[in-house]
């Protein structure tokens, strides 16, 4: 694709003529899973889970392509949470909305048949949004903080600040560039568009002067976990504990450079076990299996996976996640969806990854069998996952975090206006490509695109006409 082409990039006749295309392709990629399907379950259960997966596809064929590309500031260069964010002058494009779309591309379909995400979009967009993802980095720690809420209020959200370091470090490396500053997380600096002569945050030249307070020492983190309520609120204490699991990290690499006796990742992942269920392998201190134990889960598991550790008692917080899947309890927000498939999917990479203890094979084969389970009765489970998806959807195709409205805040932080009935990118986002690549891998299966060529050609010329337009300037 010749990314200088005008306004229209592409014509209604070139686009219907992929679709016709598209189609072809897509009866191709049904017609193969039934074919594996059927030699694992037979052809009876085989048809009627294609069917039940194409039921869930169609929930996916509304708008959601076009309302995501009308989220794109090509002023800024960067995505909008939501509709209300875009339209009110207060809110501006954001880090984690930016990447969560650009997720949307690489992971729907939209960048089937290209080997990266600069093939996928027109060269002055990913201009766009380098430029903005650099532009908000600070010189002095070389993290980044968004203006509309002020680098006050995010450093008072050790989560916040954390999550958008973590999301200019994947943005930026999704298109070969690298930050202005080195980071707190090791990322050099390149120093293009520096306000000083050295490119060296104080991140780099002092090791300790960016460290959270909490993170400097062993007393320090100790003191700090012994205030979370990991129990009471395992989804709350385990976002903020994964969400520094990079800076968790890199200060241990410190740590052992320094000789210490002691690991940061250590001390969490203890502490963790030790408020463990054993019984269901969740963190609430009942037995009884609900959402907010799997929720808890979700985060909690991240935590142990992102600081490389083995995740304790995996056959039951397995067991216990594919239990809720069919409860009769309507969803409150779209992770509870996303969470049982999304923590089913992270067991199993922790236990082929971090495993090591003589258990492992017994392991493997009791999570096998579970899967197996899984995947006789796979009809059944994937309709109840499209029931609660239909809470959240749109007339847009897009999805709200919450039945009614989308989710105003965004780690403690404004992103739209409150109580807007409206899609979000990030329930979006989890609902149409998250859910669905956490469907087929815990299934055994790969995930199918969901859109395809003919649908990422109207996204581009949608990009296009809003920039010829001036859309947000």
């Amino acid at each position: 694709m010749n990314n200088e082409k005008e306004y229209p990039v592409y014509s209604a006749e070139d686009i219907e003529a992929q679709k016709a295309l598209d189609a072809k392709e897509k009866a191709n990629n049904w017609q193969r899973l039934e074919e594996k399907l059927t030699s694992d379950v037979g052809e009876e259960l085989a048809k009627e889970t294609v069917k039940a997966f194409g039921e869930l596809y169609e929930l996916f064929e509304g708008g959601a392509v076009d309302w995501f590309a009308n989220l794109f500031d090509a002023e800024c260069g960067g995505y909008y949470y939501s509709n209300s964010a875009r339209d009110t002058a207060c809110f501006r494009p954001d880090l984690e909305s930016t990447y969560q779309s650009l997720q949307f591309m690489s992971g729907s379909g939209l960048g089937v048949g290209t080997s990266s995400q600069r093939e996928i979009m027109p060269e002055w967009a990913i201009k766009g949004i380098v430029k903005f993802t650099k532009s908000l980095q600070d010189p002095e720690n070389g993290y980044f903080y968004h203006p509309q809420w002020g680098k006050k209020m995010i450093d008072a959200r050790p989560n916040r600040r954390g999550r958008d370091l973590t999301w200019a470090s994947r943005i930026l490396q999704r298109f070969g560039e690298k930050p202005t500053y080195d980071t707190p997380l090791g990322d050099k600096g390149d120093g293009k568009g520096a306000e000083a002569k050295s490119v060296n945050s104080a991140a780099s030249l002092d090791r300790d002067s960016a460290v959270a307070e909490h993170l400097r020492t062993r007393e320090a983190f100790e003191e700090y976990l012994s205030k979370l309520d990991v129990n009471g609120d395992g989804y709350t204490v385990g976002n903020l504990l994964e969400s520094q699991a990079d800076q968790i990290l890199v200060r241990d690499s410190v740590l052992a450079e320094r000789g210490e006796n002691y690991r940061l990742a250590d001390i969490m992942t203890d502490w963790l076990t030790s408020k463990q269920n054993p019984k269901t392998g969740l963190w609430t201190q009942y037995d009884k299996i609900d959402y907010l134990g799997i929720n808890g889960l979700l985060k909690i598991m991240d935590a142990y996976h992102r600081v490389h550790k083995e995740f304790p008692h995996a056959v039951e917080a397995f067991r216990s996640a594919m239990q809720i899947l069919e409860a009769p309890i309507e969803p409150t927000t779209v992770c509870f969806v996303l969470n049982p498939w999304y923590a089913m999917t992270s067991l199993l990479d922790n236990i082929e990854k971090y495993n090591s203890s003589e258990d492992k094979e017994e392991i493997n084969r009791a999570v096998t069998k579970i899967r197996r389970e899984m995947l006789l009765n796979a009809p059944r489970l994937i309709r109840a996952t499209i029931k609660k998806l239909k809470i959240f959807h749109k007339p847009d195709g897009s999805f709200s975090y919450m039945p009614r409205l989308s989710g105003p805040n965004s780690q403690g932080l404004p992103v739209a206006i409150y109580g807007t009935n409206e899609g979000d990118v990030n329930a979006t986002y989890i609902c149409i490509v998250a859910t669905t690549s956490h469907v087929f891998n815990v299934l055994g299966y790969k995930l199918l695109p969901i859109y395809y060529k003919a649908d990422r050609m109207r996204y581009l010329n949608i990009l296009e006409k809003n920039r010829k337009s001036g859309l947000f300037t």
